[in-house]
């Protein structure tokens, strides 16, 4: 007797689970190419506007939908969609009327004879908003300059007498450093002089 009880109440057990495991997809597209943001339930599900979404795993018989335009022009569009059973996969055509884009019932099959479509994005329902993507560009510029002048004098009546200046400039680091040499050697003088000049 126990055995059937036991039996009987995994048989239940099992047959709930299956049932809170079910799950159903929704198909929105547009008509035209008008990319569009699908949010359900209150959750952005695509972060980049499409024009034609499948969202995957859906375990509410009932889902608020709203369609937001990426053109920012047209208006939205709000609808509830409930599944009468699970274990479904419902499209929604977005069309223009007169009176603006409405979201249309298109049609319904069971998950196991979805056709697969290449040209739309499949996203997995979540519940929390993924965080927006920053892109950060750095643009750097750096500028070096090195200038070397070299000049031998020789002067008549200094024969034995020998001039060099030397000059390097350098502003690599957001920094002007300079440095100047002059070298003069002649007959009855040696001198040797050095500047270095940092400037902003």
């Amino acid at each position: 007797m126990k055995k059937i009880l036991l039996t009987n109440v995994f048989a239940i057990l099992a047959i709930l689970s299956g049932i809170g495991q079910q799950t159903s997809n929704l198909i929105i597209f547009a008509s035209d190419p008008t990319p569009f943001y699908a949010i359900v339930n209150g959750i952005k599900q695509n972060a980049e506007p499409q024009t034609n979404v499948k969202i995957t795993g859906l375990s509410n018989n009932q889902n608020h939908v709203k369609v937001v335009f990426a053109d920012g022009v047209a208006a939205d569009i709000d609808k509830n969609f409930y599944f009468e059973s699970m274990n479904v996969e419902v499209t929604a055509r977005i069309v223009s009327t007169k009176k603006g884009y409405k979201l249309r019932y298109f049609g319904e099959v069971a998950m196991g004879q979805a056709a697969t479509n290449d040209q739309q994005v499949q996203i997995v329902y979540h519940t929390v908003e993924a965080p927006a993507t920053n892109n950060v560009v750095i643009d750097e510029t750096v500028t070096t300059t090195s200038t070397t002048t070299t000049t031998n004098t020789v002067n008549d009546s200094e024969v034995n007498s020998m001039g060099t200046n030397i000059s390097i400039s350098d502003n690599s680091d957001g920094m002007q450093e300079n440095v100047n040499m002059n070298v003069s050697i002649g007959q009855d003088h040696n001198s040797t002089r050095s500047n270095r000049a940092v400037g902003h």
